[in-house]
């Protein structure tokens, strides 16, 4: 059985084909992991995964999706990421990091918060600065020092987060990329910012490393993302790529508008229940967290996630 036989990326070879995706914990403080990231993760090491990917981690303070992300802007937050990488990998697992920039979807406690245009998640969401060419540039260098970072910390890989309506993916998508400039109209120019991500990532990487990319080909809205255009924009950025991890949604909320009674009452008991066991939050925080909730079942309801290796790649 294929899942349990070896596969090889690069240098970066897994002992199976059980990987464990990113999947935010909302468990740190100041971006920093603590006791319960080095027990959540190197527990499935011992379980045997092969690959495990650690959670959407900030390149910057408002690149979190929440105050209670991983970060990886400083070094402080690198060293105590390094022995979880270490022990996961004594352990037999490969280790990679999702790095990430929440764009308009950041709900942590930030001044600003950017976007490719001036288009706030709901009506709820505070409205983003829009991008300018600093501001890109920015972005860029953290997400260049980030891999650097993740590279002195021991990651066997790094995964670059272009789905889920966060800020890569922003730059993507037609509803959210409103631009005439040179980061917007066309597929190449919302293609831009990525590129330079990912060429800015391999300035410092290693070369027998891999590098991940994850998007969203559907945005389920008429003039949004869709198979064909996310077709063309993996063509733009095959040569930086060694893995595409494909998921979809994460831009609006058509989805969550979708859903069956029974799901969203299903979504209301879990909040419900967990709420129950938490100590009462602000209402801000209360607000911030039922959104959290609500994309989490979507994801895990209504949403395929597949992954791709290119196939001129050994082991594919």
């Amino acid at each position: 059985m294929k899942l349990f036989s070896s596969f090889q990326v690069k240098n970066m070879t897994l002992r199976n084909r059980v990987v464990m995706p990113p999947m935010c914990m909302y468990s740190a403080e100041n971006g920093m992991p603590n006791a319960f990231h080095f027990t959540h993760y190197t527990s499935r090491a011992v379980g045997g995964v092969g690959l495990i990917i650690i959670e959407a981690t900030g390149v910057m303070p408002n690149g979190r999706i929440s105050d209670h992300c991983l970060g990886l802007w400083n070094d402080e937050q690198m060293h105590a990421l390094a022995p979880l990488v270490s022990e996961c990998r004594r352990l037999g697992a490969k280790v990679a990091i999702q790095l990430n920039h929440a764009g308009r979807k950041c709900e942590a406690e930030e001044p600003v918060i950017l976007a490719p245009s001036a288009i706030p998640f709901d009506e709820n969401s505070k409205t983003p600065h829009e991008m300018d060419e600093s501001d890109c540039e920015n972005v860029v260098k953290a997400f260049r020092d980030a891999a650097e970072r993740a590279e002195k910390a021991g990651f066997d890989a790094v995964e670059i987060h272009a789905a889920h309506g966060y800020l890569l993916s922003e730059f993507l998508s037609p509803l959210t990329n409103l631009r005439t400039d040179a980061y917007g109209g066309s597929t190449e120019n919302r293609c831009r910012l990525l590129i330079e991500v990912l060429k800015a990532v391999h300035e410092v990487w290693p070369q027998e490393k891999p590098v991940l990319l994850r998007v969203s080909a559907e945005d389920y809205e008429p003039d949004g993302m869709h198979p064909d255009e996310m077709a063309k924009i993996v063509e733009l950025v095959k040569p930086y790529v060694d893995v595409l991890d494909v998921s979809t949604g994460g831009v609006g909320r058509r989805l969550l508008r979708r859903f069956s009674p029974a799901i969203r009452s299903k979504s209301r008991n879990i909040s419900d229940s967990r709420a129950l066991s938490r100590p009462s939050p602000s209402a801000s925080s209360r607000s911030r967290t039922t959104r959290r909730r609500s994309c989490a079942m979507s994801a895990q309801t209504s949403l395929r996630s597949a992954v791709y290796c290119f196939a001129n790649r050994t082991g594919c």
